[in-house]
């Protein structure tokens, strides 16, 4: 299976340097960045799913459960119901960004899509950490420094894909003056 993976991308890389050979090169590289692009998100969201879980289990175990058998045994429905719920919204998830991502491509705009989910899938992430260190407090400087770069990481990578756009309008304006 290798060795024809193998062989198939140097079919392509043997192409010559005409204009035609040039487009299905660029379309290799794009589809190889759209799938990148797609596993990083894809791993992102897993993460995300598996610490909304870890919030929500924090939240029920803090505030509802406490010391009733009853509520215990509804805790663990809501649980395996959310898991469940989340696993069909990942789902969903992974085939709406494959189609995001692909449609970046052929716009040239992938980076700054890749950017943009990214960023949110952060900044959504250091929420659902947040709940978790909020319900059960601090478990060490680690978690502070994940926190910290959470933020960080989700608010440069947004803030990048923002800047990015509005700079491409503002050309877009400026050539329609011109």
């Amino acid at each position: 299976m290798v060795s024809l993976n193998c062989a198939i991308i140097m079919k392509y890389a043997k192409f010559s340097l005409t204009h035609e050979g040039q487009g299905m090169k660029q379309k290799l590289l794009n589809k190889l960045f759209v799938f990148f692009a797609w596993i990083l998100s894809s791993i992102l969201g897993f993460w995300l799913m598996v610490a909304s879980r870890d919030s929500l289990i924090a939240i029920l175990a803090t505030f509802y459960v406490r010391d009733s058998m009853p509520r215990a045994w509804r805790a663990r429905f809501y649980d395996k119901f959310y898991f469940i719920a989340s696993g069909i919204a990942f789902l969903i998830f992974i085939f709406a960004i494959e189609g995001y991502f692909s449609d970046g491509a052929e716009e040239q705009d992938l980076f700054r899509r890749l950017t943009k989910t990214t960023g949110i899938e952060l900044l959504v992430l250091l929420g659902c950490d947040l709940i978790s260190w909020l319900a059960e407090g601090i478990q060490g400087q680690f978690a502070l420094l994940l926190l910290i770069g959470e933020f960080a990481g989700g608010a440069l990578l947004l803030g990048y894909a923002i800047w990015v756009k509005r700079r491409a309008a503002n050309v877009k304006r400026q050539r329609a003056k011109i």
